[in-house]
């Protein structure tokens, strides 16, 4: 049996019997001693206090018993087994009997005192059995990728146990029949421990080595407390849940037979719980996919809405609407903490912390809840009479007292978010090995544009003055030196400083020109200023940029003095407004990273001739043989060069167009990069490039699938998603050596394609992918305002795709935003139309500010006809471009089929958290592991079981998440610092390997 089914089955399977037995405890008891023992209500708040206090001391002690045998297995099919025994025992309390053995007392005193006694006995078994090993096996076996589906399920089983009863065992109780119902629950809870000794697989867990003592007070030393701040926060926020539930819990049965006077619940107790029980499924496997952000608050407001509506509902439809309300929403608040509590709870004493657990959601909320509920129902007058003695009735009241305890479960969770997002904030500085090479005088000194090579180059990297001052206040004083081209964000600018959207951030230098630099023309080069650049030469406003991930330049030959300033006033909004961001974010956290501000791309200059060669367009024409080069540029006549290897293979002159052919060329491949040199001149200027022959390319193989072809034949591309950061400069590389490096382990991986993920990186890394012979998919960098989570990420998960021209829904109302990123496409396309390695581009990722993705596409098709296109990678599918692109991270992967490619455009993510490597503690990902053993096992597993069955069904091309960790995201196949590699890299190439058509 597959280690997964196991775990499902043996999960419902104990789940659903254990809280079977919970009901008998928590609702049928006290229905049991009401009925058949005494009237008394304060017997049933002390019984259920009793039972609150043992089940904590039980788990507390036998699930730090559990964590120091390193096992589950024994103590949680014996607790079981006993568990069972216990329940059964109950069909022999009767107040007759008491009443034979005990003639001189109360039989319905002495009564209450023996059920208070034997539900502690049941309360140990279980609270062994159930509460302490069952769930700190739940949380051994699950992750974050599983638990809002695990957590949705074991939410449910209480209801789902409570419809069972009411259904097929409740006409026993409503009879009198205790004995037989008490014998059957007793049953099947223990044929349940006995059938655990088979089922469940007994693997080793971690365990702390300290003493049993050490480990039973370990959870109360103030330490272990703000070490685990989060948890506790998250305990405390289930406690208050719970003391809400427990005001009315206890009674509910009794308020619906004696205040309603419906005898016959059953039916829409049913109703209520399988309506609830159903939508918390369902909710929790959306939690799973999407997270909880989203359902927090809309389903804590539901249970108090439904909690009002139970006060007021009199009739048994009223009763069954509130109740499903009510429940519903509890249903899924309880799963939602219930999987912060597990992802919290540290690995290695996940049994000990189940009595921890314990003390906030049981025993502190039984204690307090019944007690609030039968002030509640003493204050009223409601009573009746019965034999001649008059008993309480729990009124409408109970209601209103836990919705105004549910309300304060805001308070709680809002205290656990702002810890969470101070302790993400919270981070170490990583730097990568390559700082150790940097030369803060002339960082990235490389000649940035390796596409279009001139003599003439000044680099203006280095030290600069900066300053940041608030919006309108006066500049005076510069604050210091900065780095140039890192980010006043960034360990490797020395400033370690934020630039917020309310902020002006300044920048200055001087510089002089070398005797005969100057040609004629002077032009000053910014790789990429991030957002708003308004640059000044010797006081004289050369203009300003907007947009933060494209170069521009200036000519300045006029403003040109001895010794020359170089000022710049720069603004960034990040993502507070309709400027391209990327993944930047003022409040970092998550798939959101620390926003990028100033300069971050090289300064240089180059000197020309007043007529010179402004650009180049190289496009390779594979079936003709031949290469087209367009130069744009004053002469009206130019010399073009072709070389090999061995020298020029092609020589001519002509106009601004010229076809060259290329005889017997050899074709450009990530097998075999191979490379052309290109050098184009005229009368006094001479630039050199380079450009490959390939052609990629969409056609049907032999069995009809439609496939990516490169160069005329089927080619899997098989790829990493990367975002280029650094740990030490964020969007800038700390060096040439660090962009080479990425792109090297990714292809000793087995990889042969990047995707570069909504960021333009400086034209030499696309020239590194050029000669070293990877494939590149290019996004665009999104914009947009108001980012809907609902929208562009909850809805997809149920299959719901919106038309992209509801500009409103994808966060692109402005208008002036929408013709910002179609100038930008625009521009994109003409930075990197010679890079030969890119293949595809992706305008828009997940939904985010899209907007009219087929007229876009069609636009793109124009600008670009070479190049393959994905036009909305992920979701919000429009049907367009040339694949059907999905992301999976969570569902089991399968390809949908249609006319076009079948791609898996991002899925893994694989985590693994290396404390001494990562950002922080966040340890963000979508599927988590301890160890290179776990990892490298779920990989090989994913791929062999999954990615390459789907192959031979079409799908035609995948992209992995991802190169390196990014802030708190820890599923990079290295480290964020590139220290270190998660994967042996031998065995992940022999997987990959396999991944082939």
């Amino acid at each position: 049996m597959r280690k997964q089914t196991r775990f499902w089955i043996v999960l419902l399977l104990f789940g659903f019997i254990g809280q079977l037995a919970w009901v008998i405890e928590n609702m049928y008891f006290n229905v049991f001693v009401y009925n058949t023992i005494t009237k008394d209500v304060s017997v049933i708040a002390n019984m259920v206090a009793l039972s609150a206090v043992t089940a904590t001391v039980t788990t507390l002690v036998m699930g730090a018993l559990s964590d120091k045998l390193g096992k589950r297995k024994t103590l949680m099919a014996l607790g079981y087994l006993f568990w069972g025994f216990s329940v059964i025992i109950f069909a022999f309390l009767k107040k007759e009997t008491v009443a034979r053995l005990f003639p001189k007392a109360s039989a319905a005193v002495v009564g209450g005192w023996i059920a208070i006694i034997l539900d502690c006995v049941m309360t140990f078994f279980g609270s062994t059995g159930n509460d302490a090993v069952f769930n700190a096996w739940v949380t051994d076996n699950t992750e974050q990728k599983d638990r809002g589906k695990a957590e949705g399920i074991l939410a449910a089983l209480p209801l789902i146990a409570m419809l069972v009863v009411f259904g097929l065992l409740d006409p026993l109780t409503q009879k009198g029949n205790w004995p037989v119902f008490f014998i059957i629950v007793g049953s099947a809870v223990s044929l349940a421990g006995l059938s655990g000794l088979l089922l469940i697989k007994d693997d080793s867990v971690p365990h702390p080595s300290e003493s049993l003592l050490s480990s039973l007070t370990n959870g109360f030393k103030p330490s272990v407390i703000r070490e685990n701040a989060l948890l506790y926060l998250s305990l405390v926020t289930l406690m208050t849940l719970n003391i809400a539930v427990q005001i009315f819990m206890p009674y509910m049965i009794i308020y619906i037979q004696n205040y309603l006077g419906i005898t016959d619940y059953t039916l829409i107790l049913g109703l209520v719980l399988s309506l609830a029980s159903i939508i918390s499924i369902l909710i929790g496997g959306v939690i799973s996919k999407v997270g909880s952000d989203l359902f927090i608050y809309p389903s804590i407001f539901l249970f108090v809405i439904g909690l009002v509506a139970m006060f007021f509902a009199r009739v048994p439809a009223a009763v069954a609407v509130s109740g499903t309300v009510m429940m519903s929403g509890n249903l899924i608040v309880t799963s939602i903490l219930t999987g912060l509590v597990r992802n919290f709870t540290p690995k290695d004493r996940s049994g000990q912390f189940q009595g921890i657990r314990l003390i906030f959601s049981v025993m502190i909320p039984m204690i307090i809840g019944p007690y609030i509920g039968a002030l509640v129902i003493s204050s009223s007058s409601e009573t009746y009479e019965e034999l001649g003695e008059i008993h309480q009735v729990p009124t409408p009241g109970i209601w209103l007292a836990a919705a105004v305890i549910a309300l304060l479960v805001i308070l709680p969770y809002r205290f656990l978010t702002r810890k969470q997002h101070q302790l993400n904030s919270e981070h170490v500085n990583l730097k990568t090995p390559f700082a150790e090479d940097l030369n803060p005088k002339k960082p990235l000194n490389d000649y940035p544009r390796p596409q279009m090579v001139r003599g003439s180059y000044i680099n203006l990297n280095g030290p600069w003055e900066y300053a940041i001052r608030k919006d309108g206040e006066p500049l005076g004083k510069y604050d210091g030196i900065i780095t140039v081209p890192f980010a006043p964000e960034t360990i490797l600018s020395g400033v370690e400083k934020t630039v917020t959207k309310d902020d002006v951030l300044y920048y200055r230098r001087t510089f002089f020109l070398p005797e005969n630099f100057n040609e004629g023309l002077v032009h000053l080069h910014f790789g990429a200023v991030d957002q708003i650049a308004r640059v000044y030469l010797n006081g004289n406003l050369l203009g300003e940029h907007v947009g933060g991930y494209l170069p521009f330049s200036y000519e300045i030959s006029r403003y040109l003095q001895e010794e020359n300033e170089l000022t710049l006033e720069v603004k960034d909004y990040a993502n507070t407004s309709y400027y391209s961001c990327g993944k930047q974010n003022v409040s970092r956290g998550g798939i959101w990273y620390t926003p990028t501000s100033g300069i971050w791309q090289s300064v240089w200059l180059e000197s020309t001739p007043e007529e010179y060669i402004e650009k180049l367009k190289i496009t390779p024409l594979y079936d003709q043989g031949k290469v087209v080069i367009e130069v744009t540029g004053k002469p009206a006549e130019y010399e073009f060069i072709v070389k090999d290897e061995d020298g020029t293979i092609a020589r001519t002159r002509g106009g601004h167009k010229v076809e060259i052919e290329i005889p017997d060329f050899i074709s450009w491949s990530p097998e075999h990069p191979y490379l052309y040199g290109l050098t184009v001149s005229c009368k006094n200027d001479e630039v050199n490039s380079y450009f490959g022959m390939r052609k990629f390319s969409i056609d049907k193989d032999d069995k009809g699938f439609p496939r990516i072809f490169l160069n005329n034949k089927p080619y899997f591309m098989k790829g990493v998603l990367d975002q280029g950061y650094f740990s030490d400069g964020y969007y800038t590389a700390p060096s040439d050596q660090a962009l080479v490096y990425d792109i090297e382990k990714v292809k000793e991986m087995g990889f042969n394609t990047i995707r570069k993920h909504i960021k333009i990186e400086p034209l030499r890394w696309y020239y590194h992918c050029d000669r070293l012979g990877m494939i590149v998919w290019q996004d665009m960098v999104n914009g947009g305002e108001n980012y809907s989570f609902l929208t562009i990420a909850a809805l997809p998960f149920i299959n719901i795709t919106l038309k992209d021209d509801k500009y409103e829904k994808f966060g692109r109302q402005n208008e002036e935003g929408r013709k910002m990123y179609e100038r930008e496409l625009k521009e994109t396309v003409d930075l990197l139309y010679n890079c030969v390695s890119l293949a595809l581009w992706v305008p828009f990722n997940e939904g985010w500010g899209q907007f009219d993705s087929l007229r876009i596409t069609a636009e793109l098709r124009k600008l670009d006809p070479t190049r393959l296109i994905d036009h909305a990678s992920g979701w919000h599918d429009q049907k367009g471009g040339d694949l059907n692109s999905r992301h999976i991270y969570f569902n089991k992967i399968r390809i949908r089929q249609d006319e076009r490619v079948s791609a898996l455009t991002e899925y893994g993510g694989y985590s693994w958290l290396i404390p001494e490597h990562s950002y922080n503690k966040a340890g963000y990902g979508y599927q988590s592991y301890s160890s290179q053993q776990e990892l490298q096992e779920a990989f090989r597993r994913l791929h062999e079981e999954e990615i390459i069955p789907q192959i031979a069904k079409g799908l035609s091309a995948t992209i992995y998440t991802q190169v390196t960790d990014v802030e708190d995201e820890v599923n990079g196949l290295m480290t964020f610092d590139r220290a270190v590699c998660k994967y042996d890299e031998d065995f992940i190439k022999n997987v990959m390997d396999k991944v082939v058509l």
